[in-house]
């Protein structure tokens, strides 16, 4: 069996199932978001990296998706995922 690439980081203790219970996701929201087109094979961190500057803020895009982590079903080839452009906002909100 692997080891997960998302212990051990910073986020790997984050309780996301209450803390998606508790953040509303219209308030992280913003106009200047951007939507993404999932590829085959790729992951949150590499998504994370690319587009928010660090591999470990892929917890925002679950967040922001209301996924219920890195490994969520709905995170096939093609879905759309909303990405913010302002990490703070977001980080502000919670």
């Amino acid at each position: 069996m692997a080891i997960s690439r998302y212990i051990n980081t910073e986020n790997d203790n984050f309780d996301y199932q209450n803390t998606f219970k508790q953040v509303q996701i219209d308030d992280i929201i913003a106009d200047d978001d951007f939507f993404y087109v999932l590829k085959d094979r790729e992951r949150l961190d590499q998504i994370a990296r690319r587009f928010l500057g660090d591999g470990r803020y892929w917890w925002i895009i679950c967040l922001m998706n209301a996924f219920d982590g890195p490994f969520d079903k709905r995170m096939i080839p093609g879905t759309i995922i909303r990405i913010t452009r302002n990490i703070n906002n977001v980080i502000s909100k919670l």
